[in-house]
């Protein structure tokens, strides 16, 4: 294992003071020690960062983070990337969480000699009450069932040499951007066998709002029929409007 191997730990948070602790305690108690840990934040306005700042002294140099008014998620994840130092890139969203671990598993299998690589695991979903509901993990060829995102390590080449999140999409643009790189031929992917993430579902990736934008980038990127991008922008624009009208309880 090589201890040279620096990894960038990016979480963006907002308003997330009931999880945050957990997921800045998975970074913290990493088995491999080279890693620099950024977080940002939204501009929260409920504890948060005074969470991320008691935490500034057990890192011991290793967290920085910042908080200001952003442009949401991707913005953030953007604003991590180009702070980050490190050769490989890990997000990891500030109501999840990595096992032990996670980054001397990722470290055994990165090639150095890759210049575009990505490693990426299973996921463990769970509940609202964290308890377990599956682990899974899909093939990276597996286009209608990508790569996991809180289990994907992304070399920092990529970002800098091809590209980053995309913020037209609020809910979505993880997705484009795997997307992305499934078609280009230049990333050479590398699976592990075994859980690295933690992920609660729910959230604003299961809205309808999500759902629209996730048809509008399937069809973006051939993954489904003009015919379905309509059924499916027509279904989920009738359940949007229900929404708004307080008809229909997305919940």
């Amino acid at each position: 294992m090589s201890e040279q191997l620096l990894f960038s730990i990016v979480t963006p948070s907002f308003n997330s003071e009931k999880t945050i602790k957990k997921t800045i305690e998975s970074v913290l108690n990493q088995s491999y020690p080279n890693y620099e840990y950024i977080i940002v934040d939204g501009g929260s306005k409920d504890n948060t960062v005074k969470i991320i700042e008691s935490y500034i002294p057990l890192f011991g140099g290793k967290l920085r983070y910042v908080s200001e008014k952003d442009k949401g998620i991707y913005d953030a994840m953007n604003k991590g990337i180009d702070m980050a130092r490190g050769e490989i890139v890990g997000i990891i969203n500030s109501d999840d969480y990595y096992e032990n671990d996670c980054l001397e598993t990722v470290v055994k299998h990165y090639d150095p000699n890759k210049k575009y690589q990505v490693i990426y695991g299973a996921l463990r979903f769970l509940d609202q009450a964290g308890e377990e509901i599956e682990i899974s993990i899909s093939k990276h060829n597996n286009h209608k069932k990508m790569i996991f995102h809180p289990s994907m390590f992304v070399s920092r080449n990529i970002y800098l040499d091809l590209f980053m999140y995309n913020t037209k999409f609020k809910y979505s643009s993880d997705l484009e951007f795997r997307y992305k790189l499934a078609k280009n031929s230049e990333i050479q992917y590398v699976p592990v066998y075994q859980v690295l993430s933690n992920y609660m579902i729910g959230g604003a990736s299961y809205s309808t709002e999500a759902k629209i934008e996730t048809n509008e980038i399937e069809y973006k990127y051939h993954y489904i029929s003009r015919m379905r991008f309509w059924i499916n922008a027509i279904k989920f624009r009738i359940k949007y409007i229900l929404i708004k009208l307080h008809i229909y309880d997305e919940g």
